[in-house]
């Protein structure tokens, strides 16, 4: 009997945090019967121009604010507190050593997925967790099936589909709706539409 933690791993820059996030790691939790999610915030990315990502202090209070009173979520600043770039096979091979008696579950998008083998050391990745694949709706479900037997074959991978609701919402549309003074409430929960109101965020339309 296998008696590892089970535990659901979701970066991003989380930039802000949204509903759409919630929603992904709430369904990963209950359909793989995960014990924990860790979200875990980006620090230095290798997608990203640093000067266009809010400060890690806003993105992981945010956080901290969008998850109080959820006891099965948590945070895991690893990636703010390096001096590297946040490639995901250096944090799953930190979690993976540091956590030894722990299954990790990494949680990605379904466009993440058909990048993934670019992506750095992606034979790590798949070496160190199972990979969960939101899948939002079904109009491109053979495609999906395709690519994730085409990675299973060439990188060893475990992908399994992770059935979650239509929300269609981004970071990016929630940081330029608060540039223009937009409402975003109903978007992100109220104690970050508070945060980004009271700390003015976005308001430089970044």
């Amino acid at each position: 009997m296998n008696d590892l933690r089970r535990v659901g791993i979701l970066g991003g820059t989380f930039d802000p945090v949204h509903y759409g996030h919630l929603l992904i790691a709430e369904n990963a939790r209950e359909q793989f019967l995960l014990d924990e999610i860790w979200f875990v915030p980006t620090g230095a990315s290798p997608h990203k121009n640093d000067s266009d990502i809010s400060d890690s202090r806003h993105r992981v209070k945010m956080l901290c604010l969008a998850i109080q009173g959820q006891p099965h979520f948590k945070i895991n600043e690893c990636e703010v507190y390096s001096h590297e770039i946040s490639y995901t096979y250096r944090t799953l091979e930190y979690f993976s050593k540091e956590y030894p008696e722990t299954d990790f579950y990494f949680i990605m998008g379904a466009d993440s997925l058909f990048l993934l083998e670019h992506w750095k050391q992606p034979e790590m990745i798949c070496r160190y967790c199972t990979i969960l694949v939101a899948v939002r709706d079904t109009k491109n479900e053979k495609e999906l099936e395709k690519e994730i037997s085409y990675l299973k074959d060439t990188l060893n991978a475990d992908i399994y589909p992770l059935n979650t609701p239509n929300f269609y919402v981004s970071s990016h549309e929630i940081r330029n709706r608060a540039a223009h003074r937009q409402t975003i409430k109903y978007l992100v929960p109220d104690a970050v539409v508070n945060y980004i109101i009271g700390n003015r965020l976005y308001y430089d339309g970044k």
